[in-house]
């Protein structure tokens, strides 16, 4: 078995049958590039031999930290890299956002797209873009996915829905777009423009009615959770051992990695 699946433990059927030789062990040596990076991604190809992992991050926080090395005009320092280390780059958004850019809307709600005509993709804690980005990412897959998924396989919005959504956004008219509870056939723009509103309905409530004031630390947070008696079910006691909530920047699929899931989101 390759651990995917329970297997029978009271026999030897299913025992390791050994380990992998060192010397055949995943590995880099002083490689012509200068450096290695890995950040939960796969570092072998689908040929190698040996089972290492079914599961792995889709490369999106190591591509960005390719690409900060790669420009960076000089030396890398310590505090270079402690600058690397808080990147917020949102990948996921470079892809969407010019789409949902595109999208007629009518005069079903208000346009406050213009949050994202300069966003530089960064997911500040204080931005009012990333605040409307990621809404709308919650949005956009519970309206593709919900009514096609049972409950237990909804999207996580994890880095490899980046992916699953980067292909289907290139087939505007798949079935995967249709909503299967309504009548009508909804493409993917129908799809985009219906998350988009619900996510600023949900802001507007949540947030206020000034988009200006939008902040992504607003919604996306972090409790320290004691492991202990952080999660007794007792309110005094709780707010005794834990600590939060703290406004967070960041998020999944991104180099300072504070993922969190889209079926409960945004912590």
């Amino acid at each position: 078995g390759d651990g995917s699946l329970p297997v029978p433990g009271w026999t030897d059927e299913y025992e390791w049958t050994g380990y992998i030789p060192f010397e055949e062990l995943p590995n880099s040596f002083n490689p012509p590039q200068g450096y290695i990076v890995t950040a939960n991604n796969a570092v072998v190809d689908q040929n190698y031999p040996y089972l290492i992992a079914t599961v792995f991050a889709h490369g999106h926080r190591a591509q960005r930290i390719v690409d900060l090395i790669e420009s960076t005009p000089g030396q890398i320092d310590s505090a270079y890299l402690q600058k690397m280390q808080g990147d917020d780059l949102n990948l996921n958004a470079e892809v969407l956002v010019p789409i949902l850019m595109q999208v007629p809307l009518g005069a079903v709600v208000d346009d406050v797209r213009w949050l994202l005509e300069d966003w530089d993709y960064q997911s500040h804690m204080d931005s009012p873009a990333a605040a409307l980005f990621e809404v709308f990412w919650v949005n956009l897959l519970a309206a593709t996915f919900h009514d096609d998924l049972p409950e237990d396989y909804w999207p996580t919005g994890a880095s490899r829905w980046f992916e699953v959504v980067a292909d289907l956004v290139e087939q505007p008219n798949s079935p995967w777009w249709d909503n299967s509870t309504t009548d009508p056939i909804e493409t993917r723009d129908v799809i985009f423009s219906q998350a988009y509103v619900a996510a600023v309905n949900q802001l507007t409530e949540t947030l206020g009615d000034d988009p200006s004031q939008w902040a992504w630390g607003d919604l996306h947070t972090l409790i320290l959770t004691n492991p202990t008696l952080g999660n007794s079910g007792i309110p005094p006691v709780d707010a005794l051992f834990n600590r939060g909530p703290y406004s967070t920047s960041g998020g999944g699929g991104i180099i300072n990695a504070t993922g969190w899931s889209a079926v409960e989101p945004y912590q």
